[in-house]
């Protein structure tokens, strides 16, 4: 009797364990580039506005007429305006995977990633011409749009960035910030990302929500 009552007793809490482990595992939440540059959703492309205006545009940089467009309204031009992704535009494996993931501080809107995820950010090359577009997703589903920026841009962003590299070739702290316009570059500031509530519940049910 006593020999089924331990048995009974082995298979209860190793059942538990395996729910506990299922519960653990709510998100998983990993970081990709994109199979193609998406256009922005905000104005309308720069090539057509010229078109619209009569304005000579043969010269004008070939890149520069392909990813930029123009807001009527302000008159600016937009290098790297807010876009939106499907699972169809993520390349198929993730950048940064789950596991190097360590999670994010809504305080301080930094990303924390291990040493593995890290070196291959560094070797995904500098994005100084027109910033490279990144899509956060959970479980494979995209919650949250950006750029990888470098400050030797000529380009600047009007969206969710992150900075890659610092004045003193430094690599440094993975924060989110969020230009206000295009035009002016050192204008931005740090989004309230606790407003953004797929993205907070993401890293709330994966556990990875970093407090000081």
């Amino acid at each position: 009797m006593k020999v089924f009552f331990c048995i009974y007793i082995f298979f209860f809490f190793a059942a538990i364990g395996c729910r506990d482990k299922t519960v653990a595992k709510n998100s998983d939440i990993e970081i990709y580039l994109l199979n193609k540059r998406i256009e922005t959703n905000l104005g309308i492309p720069l090539k057509d506005y010229y078109i619209s205006e009569g304005i000579d545009f043969e010269e004008i940089d070939s890149l520069r007429l392909k990813y930029t467009n123009f807001d009527t309204i302000t008159k600016q031009e937009i290098y790297a305006g807010p876009f939106k992704a499907t699972r169809s535009d993520l390349n198929k494996s993730p950048l940064i995977t789950d596991e190097e993931f360590i999670g994010f501080n809504f305080d301080t809107n930094e990303l924390t990633i291990n040493a593995k995820g890290l070196l291959k950010i560094h070797e995904m090359g500098n994005p100084a011409e027109f910033s490279t577009q990144f899509v956060i997703t959970d479980k494979k589903k995209p919650i949250f749009t950006g750029y990888f920026f470098s400050i030797y841009s000529s380009s600047p962003v009007h969206d969710y960035y992150i900075v890659l590299d610092e004045p003193d070739g430094q690599f440094r702290d993975l924060v989110i910030r969020y230009k206000l316009t295009s035009t002016e570059f050192d204008v931005y500031k740090l989004p309230d990302l606790t407003k953004n509530l797929e993205f907070y519940e993401a890293f709330n049910n994966a556990d990875k929500i970093i407090v000081d």
